[in-house]
């Protein structure tokens, strides 16, 4: 049945219309399209760069796509900690952020004396 479209996914590929008015192909039964239905786009990488991924992704057990897709949102989530290290830095670093001495030895004789 691979490659076959069905009567329903006919009707609802002419009852929607893409917005660049490029019709969308069926996709075949059972076929893994996890990393499929996004964005598709062409990257250049170094030789080298290219081949240690080529690499990984067979050491993982996942394809080059998911392998990229991982590395990207691992790099964008870290990027935006960085980002947001950076606001609060802005915020609070022109506070005197230490505390007075005496709360300082009051805390410590409290923890002294909580025993859990």
């Amino acid at each position: 049945m691979c490659g076959v479209e069905t009567e329903a996914a006919k009707r609802s590929r002419k009852d929607t219309p893409q917005s660049d008015g490029a019709q969308r192909q069926p996709i075949a039964a059972g076929y893994n399209d996890s990393y499929t239905i996004g964005m598709k786009t062409a990257i250049s990488l170094p030789d080298k760069l290219f081949h240690d991924a080529d690499a990984a992704a067979k050491q993982l057990g996942v394809s080059r796509s998911e392998l990229y897709a991982k590395a990207l949102e691992a790099y964008l989530a870290h990027r935006n900690a960085v980002q947001i290290t950076a606001r609060l830095d802005t915020v609070y670093g022109a506070t005197d952020g230490r505390i007075d001495s005496s709360l300082a030895a009051s805390q410590v004789r409290r923890a002294r004396e909580d025993h859990w």
